[in-house]
């Protein structure tokens, strides 16, 4: 059976539906609700959650940022699939916006410290500029400076790597689908993998001075991924003592948090009462 693109008129309908309820299209790092819609008929939300320091800055800092991502694809818009839309994009951002993770920084007294920290590890910030492409930028920033936090980084990820196997993921030398070219050369050496051998892809990427971790799952056709990055590593390890701040304890917890956020989602899916013969079952790695 072929499948129909959608057409003009039904893209701008649903682009307008969904902006509607407070989803934007772009991708730059103050939009916390995005989505994508393509003419072969697949949608994609994200929310995305950033925990920050106490303290107001006047560029964006994130110590870390959490993620939930949901795509689907759609044989036809009809009323159902049209209901079932909108009840996902009010209820993910509902979901946004009653998340909450507590955190503990006791900046006070450290506000110079930081504000050093930061200029010297972080890039300045562009107007407008693509989320992916800001945390580029810092990633590189960060490869550069590596020297200045070696003691730092050696003492972290020997205890990151620790709490990884409390948390069933282990060293692998298996490459996430998106990255089945290889890893960029510039980031080959310094970069380590920790997975499991469940059916679905859940992966934990070591770099220096940067965590990013996901868990992928397939439900009703639906394709969930719960993630998170950070790349506040060098930054916390510097800025607080042990006592103050156990970086891998929080590592930890931010690993089982995005786990449990899973769950949030094939709720979501199982309140909207879906008619499965409206989806269409993809492969995310070639759509």
């Amino acid at each position: 059976m072929s499948l129909r693109p959608f057409s003009s008129g039904e893209l701008e309908n649903l682009k307008q539906a969904i902006e509607k309820n407070g989803f934007k299209i772009d991708g730059t790092i103050e939009n916390y609700f995005r989505y994508s819609v393509k003419k072969d008929k697949l949608i994609l939300f994200t929310i995305k959650f950033p925990v920050s320091l106490p303290l107001r800055l006047n560029f964006p800092f994130e110590v870390v940022s959490f993620r939930i991502s949901l795509a689907f694809k759609l044989w036809d818009l009809n009323q159902n699939t049209d209901r079932v839309i909108i009840f996902i994009v009010k209820m993910l951002r509902d979901l946004a916006l009653q998340i909450s993770l507590e955190h503990n920084f006791p900046i006070k007294g450290k506000e110079v410290l930081l504000l050093e920290l930061l200029n010297k590890t972080i890039p300045e910030t562009i107007n407008e500029e693509n989320d992916s492409r800001w945390l580029n930028r810092i990633r590189i920033s960060l490869m550069n400076k590596r020297d200045e936090f070696e003691n730092y980084d050696k003492i972290d990820a020997n205890k990151i790597v620790s709490i990884l196997d409390n948390v069933r993921l282990k060293p692998t030398f298996n490459l996430p689908w998106e990255l089945k070219d290889g890893v960029p050369k510039l980031r080959t050496s310094e970069t380590l993998f920790f997975s499991n051998d469940e059916e679905f892809d859940e992966f934990f990427i070591l770099e220096k001075g940067y965590f990013t971790f996901f868990k992928d799952l397939e439900y009703d056709k639906f394709y969930i991924r719960s993630s998170f990055d950070s790349y506040s590593p060098y930054i916390v390890s510097s800025l607080f003592n042990e006592d103050e701040f156990r970086l891998e304890t929080y590592v930890e917890n931010w690993i089982k948090f995005s786990r449990m956020m899973l769950n949030s989602i094939i709720e979501i899916i199982n309140l909207a009462k879906i008619n499965k013969n409206d989806f269409i079952k993809f492969n995310p790695k070639r759509d």
